[in-house]
């Protein structure tokens, strides 16, 4: 399973997590509910000749990876985050962002140069922004565009919660592929708080609220109206949860088949922690214009 084809065509998930991150975006295959999610989802952002196409990936910050050692962290054995580094900014290049438009990435290391070296592999094909997180966190978000399709108008880096410093990066930018002055349109990219309790939960769906309302001001700030709007990242949901519904309820649609109840196999984008097969990764999208957000 994977993101839909027609809107968001990405990498295949990561078969590693350990070893490489944590990947969303993969091809799904065509059955027909994937297929109606991915004519739903196409139409939401205008489009030009050229399908839009996004992938978000977690690139599993050091500062975090657990390893056999009680309590010790990756980012305390430099002969093992460096290799694994090299071989994730590979595959970032090379699979994550080879096809893409635009690419979400969280977990950025903000330590060692890493950054550096992330633009480093991704340029002169993408303008980076990155942004990171308050209260002292080593780690932080990025979005990648592709030069020559966007021009990136206006940034912003969002608190949507000080408790565990969680934030948004969101950028104004402009896709040239349609010709005269181009489309505008609101990219957001979030990596949410991890549920361990029910409060957890509740403070997910404070962090969603906080930014939505956060993207419609930048973009009344912006000038934009109602300007069609992508968010990307690690939701530490599924789609059906709770968290996730509220993106839905407010217009939104997401770019991946929602589980029914056919027994059809759901999508997974990662192994987390606790050795859960998780479908956490997601691109929901709300179209511009009148019609872009749904009552309810």
């Amino acid at each position: 399973g994977g993101a839909a084809q027609a809107f968001a065509e990405g990498p295949p998930a990561a078969e590693d997590a350990a070893a490489r991150g944590e990947a969303a975006g993969a091809s799904a295959p065509q059955s027909p509910t994937v297929a109606e999610r991915a004519a739903s989802a196409a139409l939401l952002l205008p489009t030009s000749t050229r399908p839009l196409q996004i992938a978000t990936f977690n690139m599993l910050c050091p500062a975090y990876k657990r390893t056999e050692v009680l309590s010790a962290r990756e980012a305390e054995f430099e002969e093992r985050w460096r290799p694994r580094l090299q071989r994730e900014l590979a595959f970032i290049r090379d699979e994550v962002c080879a096809g893409a438009d635009v690419c979400g990435l969280q977990e950025l290391w903000f330590s060692h140069g890493v950054a550096d070296e992330l633009r480093a592999a991704l340029e002169p094909d993408f303008e980076l922004v990155t942004a990171r997180r308050t209260g002292h966190k080593e780690d932080g978000l990025c979005i990648a565009v592709r030069r020559g399709r966007f021009r990136i108008e206006g940034e912003r880096r969002v608190e949507l919660s000080p408790v565990g410093y969680r934030i948004c990066l969101m950028l104004h930018v402009v896709d040239q592929s349609f010709g005269g002055d181009g489309v505008p349109f609101i990219v957001c990219n979030t990596h949410l708080s991890f549920p361990h309790s029910d409060y957890d939960q509740q403070h997910q769906a404070q962090q969603v609220q906080t930014l939505v309302t956060a993207a419609e001001a930048f973009a009344a700030e912006r000038k934009l109206g109602a300007a069609a709007m992508l968010v990307m990242g690690d939701f530490n949901a599924e789609v059906t949860d709770p968290v996730c519904s509220l993106f839905l309820r407010q217009g939104f649609d997401v770019a991946e088949p929602i589980p029914d109840d056919s027994g059809a196999r759901r999508f997974v984008s990662h192994s987390n922690h606790r050795g859960e097969h998780i479908g956490v990764d997601h691109v929901f999208v709300r179209s511009g214009g009148a019609g872009g957000r749904a009552a309810g």
